[in-house]
């Protein structure tokens, strides 16, 4: 068992306790320790300092000290035995890991989930939801329903949209549980059964079964992802030769390939796409994860007016969140706040 050194683990802690001045300070400290370990610094099955070993290091009383370490050993965090100190666990996911889609039955201790890649809540996910729950008086005298999604996200989405170029109103924008929930408000919205939908090849494997969940015949468009090239001339001869009313788009960071799409294609796609009069449903899940110093091309939306444009926070904050959104023009809010309600009601309000 490897056994932390205690200024190695003051160390880790000390940034996250300046950052973060409300609250007690066993709190703070809890949550500083706690942040370690889920983003790997203190790894599972290693040791943490006693208490009396870390009060020296961290400036705080015997007390705070093992305040922190009973919160985390209540949460799951830490395994404490006589004899055998403190030692850093990860908390067993309630009710265990039932979803066959997303993971795996079981795994051993020492191996890595490739089957989802998706991170981690980042620092600040457990503060953010204090904030909310804050917040969360002035929404319960209500009904609780919110269809196309809280005002102040929906006015945050169209924001970021309107930075990058896309000029968007919160009212164009319907807050969903994810992108794929976009997806499938679009399609059912857009097509007809037996319609054709173009689709990249590989894509998303999800979004293949959503597209023919609405009835759809999938028309696929193989991409060159080793040169980021969609192959706009064999695009439009599939467009004219299929018929294909709507089209399914990963321009950005493309899944599962990585491939981006360069500016010159979004301008020729999207004239494209707007002769043959069919309507995109742009997938954005990826757009905020370019590489340090990357120059991300403008959005694909901005070519095609009539097009749909779809993202997520899972990617860029947490799974987790379950938040989506939609970019809807304002011809087509109508039409797709019908398809939503024949799906769901609404995000959680929290």
């Amino acid at each position: 068992m490897r056994r932390l050194a205690p200024d190695h683990v003051a160390g880790l802690v000390a940034p996250l306790l300046t950052r973060r001045t409300e609250g007690p300070a066993y709190a703070r400290l809890a949550d500083a320790l706690r942040q370690a370990v889920t983003d790997g610094r203190l790894p599972a099955g290693s040791r943490l300092p006693s208490e009396r070993e870390l009060t020296d290091r961290v400036d705080l009383s015997r007390t705070t000290v093992t305040r922190a370490y009973a919160e985390l050993r209540a949460q799951g965090y830490l395994l404490t035995r006589r004899g055998s100190g403190s030692v850093v666990q990860v908390p067993e996911v309630p009710g265990g890991r039932v979803d066959h889609l997303l993971t795996p039955s079981a795994l051993h201790a020492d191996a890595l989930d490739l089957t989802c890649t998706a991170p981690a809540a980042p620092a600040g996910t457990r503060e953010a939801y204090q904030r909310a729950l804050d917040d969360l008086g002035a929404y319960l005298p209500g009904t609780g329903y919110y269809p196309g999604g809280l005002p102040v996200l929906r006015e945050r989405v169209a924001e970021q949209f309107t930075r990058r170029g896309l000029a968007t109103t919160p009212e164009q924008v319907i807050i969903t549980p994810g992108a794929l929930a976009g997806v499938a408000i679009a399609m059912r919205a857009l097509i007809s059964r037996r319609d054709r939908v173009l689709v990249e090849t590989p894509t998303y494997p999800n979004a293949i079964a959503t597209v023919e969940g609405a009835g759809a015949r999938i028309v696929a468009h193989p991409i060159d992802h080793l040169h980021d090239d969609w192959d706009v001339t064999d695009l439009g001869d599939a467009l004219q030769s299929s018929g294909a009313r709507a089209a399914y788009l990963i321009p950005d960071f493309h899944n599962p390939t990585g491939a981006l799409m360069d500016g010159e294609q979004r301008s020729r796609t999207g004239r494209l796409l707007r002769t043959r009069g069919v309507v995109p449903v742009i997938d954005e899940s990826l757009v905020d994860l370019p590489l340090d110093g990357q120059v991300m091309p403008e959005p694909l939306g901005r070519h095609v007016p009539d097009s749909i444009t779809v993202g997520s926070a899972s990617k860029s904050l947490w799974g987790g969140l379950r938040v989506g959104w939609m970019r809807v023009p304002r011809a087509r809010m109508e039409t797709m706040a019908a398809s939503r309600l024949r799906l769901d009601l609404g995000v959680p309000v929290l």
